[in-house]
């Protein structure tokens, strides 16, 4: 392994990354998670939790969009993958195919009301307006 390059243990890097945005220092949790992708870029897991980091801490939406997309080609079948790409995707304004990424990210999680609330909001977008209400009230 090469100095300075965490290895890529996924818990340990998570932990590592977890410990330093606890610390409020965002930039290098971000620098934890890029160095564990240096060794392995095809950790769904790793991308998607820089992507959110990115999404929800470091502000940059082109970022995140990026490695969300480049996790859910390594794992389309991801829950946690396809709500994140959704959440974004809706943003930048696909709402047809943030619909479809926020009903997987939905179906095997179960009843989180967060995701149903983002799922409701996405078939009201679309005109799919039975659907936004029965989501959105269960």
């Amino acid at each position: 392994m090469r100095p300075g390059v965490v290895s890529a243990r996924p818990v340990a890097v998570v932990r590592l990354a977890a410990y330093h945005e606890h610390r409020d220092d965002p930039k290098e949790a971000a620098k934890v998670y890029e160095r564990a992708l240096e060794e392995n870029r095809r950790n769904p897991v790793l991308l998607s939790l820089l992507a959110q980091l990115y999404h929800t801490r470091l502000n940059d939406d082109t970022k995140a969009m990026e490695l969300a997309r480049e996790a859910y080609g390594l794992a389309p079948d991801d829950s946690e993958v396809s709500h994140m790409l959704g959440r974004l995707v809706f943003k930048a304004g696909d709402q047809r195919w943030a619909v479809s990424l926020l009903e997987r990210g939905s179906r095997t999680v179960g009843a989180d009301p967060g995701r149903l609330y983002e799922l409701g909001v996405a078939y009201h977008s679309v005109g799919r307006i039975a659907d936004a209400e029965r989501t959105i009230q269960s």
